[in-house]
């Protein structure tokens, strides 16, 4: 098995990601596990959801600003 970070949002560009890891075979795989999860969380139909990356092996998310109104992570420290 391998494992595969998967990142999803809103089809409609709106709202915020979903972010989560799956262990399986293939990143396919793992993104239709991915896909499933967050369709039930959100209460939405997973076609209105689109898996937008994949990430492969162990990553740590260090700093993460999805606020609209933010001017993104404070790269200055």
């Amino acid at each position: 098995m391998n494992k595969y970070t998967i990142f999803c949002r809103e089809a409609s560009g709106e709202g915020t990601m979903f972010i989560q890891s799956a262990e399986a075979e293939t990143w396919q795989e793992a993104a239709r596990e991915v896909l499933a999860d967050c369709s039930v969380e959100w209460g939405m139909d997973s076609d209105e959801i689109n898996v937008i990356g994949v990430a492969s092996g162990d990553i740590e998310i260090i700093d993460w600003d999805d606020d609209p109104q933010s001017s993104g992570v404070d790269i200055e420290g």
